[in-house]
């Protein structure tokens, strides 16, 4: 049998592989997103002689391995076996557990309002997984521009110059800081969707040389599509730890996803023609996906600060169980010092001098 065909049919029926996958690269993108944050919470803690570059932070390489390296290769791995519109939902997952990790890792609360919004999202992940496209075979001589696909990109890319613009210091509306907060969070989701689409075509790529047809390898389309991808993941790896370093990750990782499944889900359909099977099944799960995601944001806005205890507070803390100490022991020694006046003692012998002195001090 032809290996290519033998390829095609693996991707087809086993599709939920990929689903599998997605959720992996689910758990490891929220934990790269919240040891990236950790990291940067951790170092504002240290005295600013003590704190690290980047390179020399273990929380911050650690996240950055799970967010840039072992999260892509994954995903990768589910886009061949299922479409990428199914993929993307899967985006809400990795919120849920972000804020699961937020709160045993950084301290951050859950309350009633996030478990509303985690059933919400499982709702519309699942059925965005039942009524999404499973696996679709794309000949790469159909795939061309289209005028669907010109509008799509020349979106895109109007809205990511404009946040880019307006997340720069110098843009003369920074005195909005609400304003700047959403377009440096926007622009990690723009680029995000934009890799992610792209990722599809290097998946398609590498299916072509795996099947023998070398002749369709430099289809110029998809090695295009492996340029904007590699681009567009610098951008969002900066602007991610950007965010992060900024805002609470509460607030960064549902903004940030929510734009991503949004433009990212609607570019793997214009783009691969990734049609669902219930269209109208699969865009009312997205949007449940999407609204679980506002309401996680909008609750998320007066979660600004972390619980990690570094070691500034950590000798903090120490400082005033040592006051506190040395107070209560001035207390025991006034005290002993009125009742020996009372019974005619020689104080003098009650009295701890150095008690005297290390309250003095």
């Amino acid at each position: 049998m032809d290996f290519s065909v033998i390829l095609s049919s693996i991707f087809v029926n086993y599709w939920y592989i990929g689903a599998l996958s997605a959720i992996c690269s689910a758990i490891s993108a929220a934990m790269g997103d919240i040891l990236t944050r950790y990291s940067f919470v951790y170092e504002e803690s240290l005295p600013e002689s003590e704190r690290r570059i980047l390179l020399l932070r273990p929380y911050w390489l650690c996240g950055m391995t799970l967010t840039i390296i072992l999260n892509p290769l994954i995903t990768l791995f589910a886009y061949s076996f299922t479409a990428a519109s199914v993929v993307m939902p899967f985006v809400g997952l990795q919120i849920i557990l972000s804020l699961v990790f937020a709160h045993f890792i950084l301290g951050e609360h859950i309350r009633i309002i996030d478990y509303v919004a985690f059933g919400i999202i499982s709702v519309g992940i699942t059925v965005a997984l039942f009524c999404g496209a499973k696996y679709i075979k794309i000949n790469t001589d159909e795939f061309s521009i289209t005028d669907a696909y010109i509008a799509y990109n020349a979106i895109l890319g109007i809205s990511l110059a404009i946040c880019i613009c307006l997340s720069l210091p110098i843009n003369p509306l920074i005195f909005w800081t609400k304003l700047q907060r959403f377009c440096i969070t926007t622009v990690s989701g723009l680029a995000g969707a934009a890799c992610c689409v792209s990722a599809k075509g290097g998946i398609l790529l590498i299916e072509i040389a795996a099947s023998g047809e070398w002749f369709k390898y430099f289809n110029p389309y998809l090695v295009g599509n492996i340029f904007v991808c590699i681009s567009m993941a610098i951008i969002q790896v900066f602007y991610l730890n950007w965010a992060l370093l900024r805002y609470p990750a509460t607030f960064v990782v549902p903004v940030v996803n929510s734009v991503l499944i949004a433009v990212g889900s609607t570019g793997a359909i214009i783009v691969y023609q990734e049609t669902p099977r219930n269209s109208l099944g699969f865009i009312l799960g997205v949007i449940a996906v999407i609204i679980g995601i506002i309401m996680l944001s909008h609750a998320s806005n007066d979660r600004t600060h972390c619980s990690i205890r570094g070691p500034r507070e950590i000798n903090k803390d120490i400082n005033n169980l040592q006051k506190h100490i040395l107070m209560s022991q001035a207390s025991t020694a006034a005290n002993s010092f009125e009742a020996s006046s009372i019974s005619g003692e020689n104080t003098e012998d009650i009295i701890d001098l150095e008690t005297v002195n290390l309250v003095d001090k």
